[in-house]
């Protein structure tokens, strides 16, 4: 960091590890010239703790970002190549689809001859829906595929399930708000769309004109029997009046008989009650017609329930989900053992699990085999009652009918009654003429229906093909444009989706405020990135490097001449884990520390696993702490003042045993109480608080710690811990420190003042 103007000597830092370049130089000049006392460094800033969430809400943001701007240089390339791989594999792949396009007619009222129908029709939206419905059910489906000539086509013989297939694939579109509507469907050979929506289409007016036809064909056969029995009743009713006129006038009562509504019994009231007891009888009798013809037809059809129906049901049943969420979760727990665990497939634990999926597998296939009798049944049920809506709607309207008729029936007979208890003959002529009549207006009636459903039968269908389905020459699409710039969008997204991912996962710190915000630190000082070292020092590298010196100032500034830290003698340097730069700060602070005050300072390298403090200053490491511990030298034979006047040094030594054997709390105390003594600053580079327990000890002995971390390297979740570990050990936190800033960044958040003329 320091270039001693005196000395000419140069430590200069690498950015990516703790290694400085030490230029050789004279070993008998060795000092430092001290500054001015009146030093200020502007640059250090307190960052305190935000206590509430705003921050949080840009954690998404942020590693977005950050996750762009760290890996683009890897997951471009690889964008780019993904989505060329993926573009070239939907090309290589594509297969071009025909539609086959039938156009239909959906009447919104059935159209009619002579005769309208008095009943109420079904709504035109309801009707139009059922009927597409009807059209894309299984129900078609499985009667068009039990063709074997259309099951054998190109479209349809490669599919594994080609009834749930057709029911998802053939299309009813309404053509705007028309009442034409089109019948699609695509499959890779243009013969085979055109076959198969044409016997789509066959098959469901086949299904529709069947059970129309057999249901007016059964009414009209119960119409004509009821028209011969009514038929013999007028005879019989006839024959009696012709007795009667011989007794009661000595003639054919149909030549002597007075005209209707000429007596007493044929005027007013009891002719308006026989109108309307004839009506009443007369929808009755068609009324049960109609749900004779009805109970037959679902008596003699054999309801037959789609397997693709039956199959939906049995996976939706709780059970079987149950079981199937059970192997998807333990199917999952198995992909972790796999990735995690050092045994891989061979792990106690995947191996049990495997245990557990294949037995939940036959409990699915025992499940799956019980359940489908019972829901088969259920389905059978449900389409039975489905079925049976309209004949329950007639039976409620045949009750109703025969509740109107027995009244008017009951009322017919008791004015009849009271009429004929006169006992005259000529009257109950009369009464025997008017029953005649009622059973004539029934039976024209009856006949007058027999025509108009026989005569209707005969009318154009509301439901009309106007256009087969004829093959077409021209794929819906050529080139696979669309398929080709998704699949390419997908792909290229997974290398930015991964790097997110990743840096999710890690979640490493990228600037001071997610310190604060997610790690809980109090203080934070930034220092910034030292420019790699070259050859000659351009005026850009200079500047950066003047920037590099002020940040490492400006941390010595605010660890040691603030109010609540003036009585810092010893300072321990830490980190979570190895190479976040505290060997490189701890070092830069020491040489700050002896520059400021022209006083010695010690730097202890108290990483005996892996030492680096003789790397940096290039000095021997044959004695050390090591050596002290161990009591094969002392303090004064260890630490090597002929560096510089301003840094003395401790080397770590050469390591022999465990460290735990050789640091122990008395006597690392008994060194460092010797040495504060010597030495009014006292710097300790320690291991790193996650690797090394010793580190605990080490920063113990001092006034307090400061614990480093570098940009994009340290994680969160790591330094948090470290600093959860200092805390419950009682020591004292000086703060932390984010080193590796962008010189820029530095520059732009605290400015830049260089020196007018460097030293003279």
């Amino acid at each position: 960091m320091i270039i001693a103007a005196n000395r000419k000597r140069e430590i200069g830092f690498l950015s990516n590890n703790d290694f400085v370049d030490l230029a050789s130089s004279d070993s008998s000049s060795r000092s430092l010239v001290p500054v001015n006392d009146h030093e200020i460094s502007p640059s250090y800033i307190f960052h305190h703790a935000s206590t509430g969430n705003d921050h949080e809400a840009l954690v998404g943001p942020r590693y977005l970002i950050h996750s762009l701007t760290t890996y683009w240089y890897l997951t471009i390339p690889f964008a780019i190549l993904l989505a060329g791989l993926s573009a070239t594999a939907v090309l290589m792949t594509f297969t071009p689809v025909y539609r086959a396009n039938a156009v239909m007619k959906i009447a919104s009222y059935a159209p009619y001859i002579a005769y309208t129908t008095p009943e109420p029709q079904m709504n035109p939206e309801d009707f139009t829906e059922t009927q597409i419905e009807l059209i894309r059910s299984s129900l078609v489906a499985e009667q068009v595929l039990e063709d074997s000539e259309i099951a054998e086509l190109p479209g349809l013989k490669s599919i594994e399930k080609p009834i749930a297939w057709l029911t998802e694939n053939i299309r009813v579109q309404q053509v705007g708000s028309s009442e034409l509507y089109n019948v699609s469907l695509e499959t890779s050979d243009p013969e085979s769309s055109a076959i198969i929506v044409n016997a789509v289409l066959d098959t469901y007016f086949a299904v529709r004109a069947k059970d129309n036809e057999d249901q007016t064909a059964r009414v009209l056969e119960l119409l004509g029997q009821e028209k011969q029995a009514r038929s013999a009743e007028i005879q019989n009713l006839r024959e009696k009046m012709r007795q009667l006129g011989q007794d009661v006038v000595g003639m054919d009562p149909y030549t002597g008989m007075p005209q209707k509504n000429g007596g007493q019994a044929g005027a007013g009231p009891l002719e308006r009650l026989r109108e309307r007891l004839t009506a009443a009888e007369v929808d009755r009798k068609m009324l049960e017609m109609e749900i004779t013809a009805i109970r037959e037809a679902i008596a003699k059809e054999d309801l037959r329930i789609a397997e693709v129906d039956v199959e939906m049901a049995v996976g939706e049943s709780q059970e079987v989900l149950d079981l199937r969420a059970m192997i998807a979760e333990r199917k999952s727990m198995m992909h972790r053992v796999e990735s995690t665990a050092a045994g891989g497939r061979n792990d106690p634990s995947y191996l049990r699990l495997e245990s557990e999926v294949k037995g939940y597998e036959e409990s699915l296939k025992r499940a799956v085999a019980s359940s489908r009798p019972k829901i088969t049944d259920q389905l059978k049920s449900l389409a039975e009652l489905d079925r049976r809506d309209t004949l329950h709607e007639l039976e409620a309207r045949l009750e109703t009918q025969l509740v109107l008729e027995n009244l008017l029936g009951l009322r017919y007979k008791e004015m009849l009654g009271t009429a004929g208890e006169s006992g005259n003959k000529m009257l109950e002529l009369e009464f025997a003429r008017a029953e005649l009549e009622r059973e004539e207006r029934v039976f024209d009636l009856i006949a007058e229906r027999s025509m108009a459903l026989s005569t209707e039968s005969r009318a154009p269908g509301r439901i009309v093909l106007l256009q087969p389905a004829e093959p077409t020459l021209h794929p819906v699409a050529s080139f696979p444009l669309r398929n080709m710039a998704i699949a390419a969008f997908l792909s290229g997204c997974l290398p930015f989706g991964l790097a997110l991912l990743w840096e999710l996962s890690t979640k490493p710190i990228s600037d001071v405020n997610q310190l604060t915000s997610n790690t809980a630190q109090t203080t934070v000082s930034e220092v910034a990135k030292l420019p790699v070292r070259t050859i000659s020092l351009g005026s850009r590298q200079t500047k950066a490097m003047s920037i590099f010196e002020e940040s490492i100032d400006s941390l010595r500034v605010g660890l040691l001449l603030g109010e609540k830290h003036n009585t810092v003698q010893t300072l321990a340097v830490t980190s979570a884990v190895h190479g976040e730069g505290k060997s490189s700060i701890s070092s830069q602070l020491a040489v700050s520390i002896g520059r400021a005050t022209g006083e010695p300072v010690l730097l202890v390298d108290g990483d005996l696993r892996a030492p680096d403090i003789h790397n940096i200053f290039q000095v021997s490491n044959n004695l050390g702490m090591t050596a002290v511990l161990e009591g094969r030298a002392t303090l004064d034979e260890a630490v090597i003042r002929d560096w510089s006047d301003q840094i003395h040094l401790l080397p770590a030594g050469r390591l022999r045993v465990n460290p735990h054997q050789l640091m122990t709390r008395d006597s690392l105390n008994k060194i460092f109480d010797e040495l504060r003594v010597q030495y009014r600053y006292i710097v300790i580079d320690t291991p790193p608080i996650l690797s090394a327990s010793e580190a605990i000890l080490l920063a113990r002995c001092a006034d307090g710690s400061l614990l480093c971390t570098r940009r994009n390297v340290s994680r969160e979740g790591q330094v948090k811990i470290a600093h959860d570990r200092l805390a419950k050990a009682g020591i004292k936190p000086l703060g932390t420190v984010l080193n590796g800033v962008p010189t820029r960044s530095y520059a732009k958040t605290y400015g830049s003042y260089d020196y007018a003329r460097r030293f003279e």
